[in-house]
């Protein structure tokens, strides 16, 4: 061993092997030869095993010493074994280890701050020399100050959400003072509370089959509050224990069961005619977090079309007609609706203008006035070239099984008809 490296060189080489070699039965010959071939067999794979050299990075030093022994010391290794288990012999050096950092680990929030200490402190008139890294094989590979914080008089400050991608970032924080030196592992967090899912499309129950979907909430350092929105029509409560077990829930997780609402669509012209978006907004520590979730009362059947025009997004509603193609209609024929935004939505040229704070996403929704056949989508924010290239396969992926067949059933075909009915007063009248 040197350091962390495994050199390999050649030396005498112990082969301890057992053969098993069927017998020439009453061939003399063959059993004669057969102590001298074993012997060959033996020489080629010595010789082979003499000729491996060079050398093998094969111990994470990190890992060793800041996380499987924390006791004050290092260990340095100088013979390696690997028999079955791998087994190193070496010695402790308290020489290269002569304090600890306290925390040695901790997740903190994005742009958060946490004060380090060492113990034992430094003697008067040693200095501490501070380095933060990116943990090794970090697929971001974050640099700077920037991307993986700093550490200023003894306080560590996290990066700022918006440097992390993922959905976690983690550094390794090392103090040096002369020779000896400690490593601490932080996690950075962006969001101080969060949920999954974020969006979630559910099947409205029947009498004989709820559906039930399991929500999962996490925050640092504090505890979570569950709340429902305005106008809520399904049901949010704790997983039973029989849940726990059909649901594989972890008894470590912090969840809620939502059961979607039976088929209850409002009356009139009207988004809940259409659909039901139930939120569930998750709180901790001053941030809120919402889980939309979507429930389609009929058959979502007609075709949304969104291109990018200028800031804005140009809507088109296009519906099947008889043996052709999708058929665009005419912003005066189709009535739109925002389930979820904070934009300006044009109905008479079937624009929508996104607002400065929207969120992650928008929802909105189409129908034909004529017809009742509809569609909605959601739309992420900003809407980027590569979304509109997307967006017809995200749609459609979004949509759950129960909208996706051909073939209506009676229910289906009678929501339809009552989506009908209900928009059919807001045509154009011919003059």
């Amino acid at each position: 061993m040197d350091g962390s490296v495994l050199k390999l060189s050649s030396g005498s080489v112990l082969l301890d092997v057992e053969w098993s070699v069927e017998d020439g039965g009453n061939e003399a010959e063959l059993d004669a030869g057969k102590n001298e071939f074993l012997k060959d067999v033996e020489r080629d794979i010595e010789a082979m095993i003499r000729r491996i050299t060079g050398q093998l990075d094969v111990i994470d030093y990190w890992r060793l010493n800041a996380l499987l022994f924390r006791n004050g010391q290092r260990s340095m290794p100088d013979t390696f074994a690997c028999p079955g288990d791998v087994t190193m012999l070496g010695e402790l050096a308290p020489a290269l280890t002569a304090f600890a950092i306290d925390p040695i680990e901790k997740v903190l929030i994005a742009d958060g701050t946490q004060a380090l200490t060492l113990t034992p402190a430094p003697q008067p008139g040693q200095a501490v020399t501070w380095e933060v890294k990116a943990l090794p094989g970090d697929p971001e590979n974050p640099v700077g100050p920037g991307q993986l914080g700093e550490v200023v008089g003894g306080v560590y400050k996290a990066p700022k959400a918006d440097t992390i991608a993922g959905t976690l970032r983690q550094v390794i924080i090392t103090a040096k003072v002369g020779d000896s030196s400690s490593s601490a592992l932080f996690t950075i967090i962006p969001k101080a509370v969060a949920v999954r899912p974020l969006l979630l499309n559910a099947l409205y129950s029947t009498g004989s089959a709820p559906q039930r979907y399991v929500l999962e909430g996490g925050s640092v350092g504090s505890a979570l509050t569950w709340d429902k929105g305005a106008g809520f029509k399904g049901e949010l409560r704790d997983p039973t224990d029989a849940e726990r077990t059909e649901l594989n829930i972890p008894d470590d997780k912090n969840v809620k069961v939502y059961v979607a609402p039976t088929r209850s669509p409002d009356s009139g012209p009207v988004l809940g005619a259409l659909m039901q978006l139930d939120q569930v907004r998750v709180s901790s520590a001053g941030r809120t977090e919402t889980i939309d979730i979507t429930v389609l009362w009929s058959a979502a059947a007609a075709t949304l079309k969104i291109t990018a025009q200028g800031t804005a997004l140009k809507l088109v509603l296009a519906v099947q007609g008889w043996g052709g193609d999708p058929v665009d209609l005419p912003p005066d024929q189709t009535k739109w609706f925002v389930a979820k935004g904070k934009g300006n939505l044009n109905e008479t040229t079937g624009t929508y203008q996104p607002g400065d704070a929207e969120d992650d996403y928008v929802i909105i929704a189409g129908v034909d006035t004529a017809t009742g056949s509809w569609k909605y989508a959601v739309v992420p924010m900003p809407y980027t070239a590569e979304d509109a290239l997307a967006f017809e396969e995200v749609s459609k992926a979004l949509q759950p099984v129960q909208i996706e067949k051909v073939e209506y059933t009676a229910e289906q075909i009678k929501a339809m008809e009552e989506v009908k009915k209900a928009f059919s007063g807001l045509n154009p009248v011919e003059g």
